[in-house]
């Protein structure tokens, strides 16, 4: 069978990643802070049981049958939002994810937790393993924040719910946009109805962040929201001068074709003009490890 395209391992990313000249942007998803050994951020499916569960303690799920059944929502986390939505209102759902957030805090030390993944993340960028200028999240935690805070790095964070252009920093220090929105700052988004809205000047900005630096898609599921929109319009622009490096997760490149089928076909002008590659087997939670400790480990 001939192969449709070529997925390139750990190595050849981590090689990209040090040779790059421009500055680097991060886009980062769900995956980098997940639960880990009870550390870390509920995950979607342990959200989703979450939010069951509250609708069955309020005898509520006669109603979210009724809500599937009129709707027809092919993604379960935001339609569980979309449902919360709709019977409680934005409180409902910031209720929820205070009690996501917040369970992850040490009441030893009032301070979150950081999952090794963030704290092997964050240290490759403080040691200049790698230079980020950009961190681009759907995360509504602020782990990432507390980290490089634990390592005595400067950073500025923004939350962008409302429509508005990325503002950087007036400083050198790396920018940190949460484009979903952060637990403690605003109201965050979650459901169908408050992904799909159209950013038109977030998106904007977006497009110009992506001309500007390399981009790093990692931990990123390609849900439809203001960042995939940007992707999908900046490929069709045939003189662009951007750079992007997509990684997946699985190591099987039929469950990357079986699942990101309708991403291949967005980005097809991309691929053609050589301006998008893609790797595969690329695990956030072990890929920032440090290579000399792990010699370390390997020699005892």
């Amino acid at each position: 069978m001939t192969k449709k395209r070529i997925y390139h391992n750990q190595n050849a990313l981590k090689v990209r990643l040090r040779d790059e000249e421009k500055p680097i942007t991060f886009v980062l998803g769900s995956a980098i802070s997940r639960k880990k050994e009870g550390v870390g951020i509920c995950d979607v499916q342990e959200t989703s049981a979450l939010i069951k569960d509250v609708i069955s303690k309020r005898n509520r799920t006669f109603e979210y049958e009724e809500f599937l059944l009129e709707n027809s929502l092919n993604d379960e986390y935001k339609s569980l939002f979309e449902f919360i939505s709709s019977i409680q209102g934005q409180n409902g759902i910031n209720d929820i994810i205070k009690k996501i957030v917040t369970d992850n805090i040490d009441l030893s030390t009032n301070k979150h937790r950081i999952p090794t993944a963030i704290d092997e993340f964050t240290s490759s960028i403080a040691n200049g393993e790698y230079r980020v200028a950009n961190i681009v999240t759907t995360n509504f935690d602020t782990l990432i924040e507390e980290s490089f805070e634990e390592k005595n790095i400067k950073t500025n964070c923004f939350s962008m719910v409302s429509d508005s252009h990325l503002s950087e920093g007036h400083n050198d220090e790396l920018n940190i946009f949460h484009i979903h929105g952060v637990w403690s700052k605003n109201d965050t988004m979650h459901s169908h109805s408050q992904l799909n809205v159209k950013r038109e000047k977030l998106e904007g900005s977006l497009h110009e962040l992506f001309l500007n630096t390399s981009v790093v898609i990692m931990a990123y599921g390609g849900w439809e929201d203001s960042f995939t929109r940007t992707l999908s319009n900046i490929v069709n622009f045939p003189n662009a001068d951007y750079k992007i490096a997509w990684c997946f997760y699985p190591t099987s490149i039929e469950t990357i074709e079986d699942s990101f089928e309708k991403w291949f076909d967005r980005l097809s002008p991309a691929i053609a003009q050589g301006r998008i590659q893609f790797f595969k087997g690329i695990d956030c939670s072990v890929f920032f490890k440090d290579e000399n400790l792990v010699e370390v480990q390997k020699k005892k």
